[in-house]
């Protein structure tokens, strides 16, 4: 701890930390990337997903959701439909038809049925 006076009756205090260790190194932008590399990185995250390619400059975003033309895709699901319409399109039906809705899905990826802690937000069922 150091001390330093502000003035005759006041004195302020800072905290020294000590050096950190590091932990991990980015690696350098590349300025180009191997043409004949094929590689898609894809994020599964719990509420939104999105995918990257390796382009000849480096990473490039996928457009994802047609409805937005964006690169993230919310993580939801129609399950009334036989081609399964995802993203923000299935978003906004969330007021209207909720009980036709599935999120949370990386929650149950992985797990036995008996592991599965049912949220009672879910307007969906689990079943076995």
């Amino acid at each position: 701890m150091k001390w330093k006076r502000i003035n005759f009756n006041f004195f302020s205090s800072s905290k020294v930390l000590p050096k950190e260790k590091t932990i991990f190194r980015l690696p350098a932008k590349r300025l180009e990337y191997n043409k004949e590399l094929n590689a898609v990185g894809i994020d599964l995250g719990t509420s939104e997903c999105c995918a990257f390619v390796i382009r000849r400059h480096g990473p490039d975003g996928v457009v994802l959701d047609p409805t937005t033309s964006k690169r993230i895709l919310p993580s939801y699901i129609a399950i009334d439909e036989l081609n399964g319409p995802c993203g923000q399109y299935v978003v906004n039906r969330l007021e209207t038809r909720p009980e036709f809705l599935a999120f949370d899905a990386k929650r149950l990826i992985g797990k036995e049925f008996n592991e599965i802690v049912i949220n009672p937000l879910w307007p969906y069922k689990v079943i076995n």
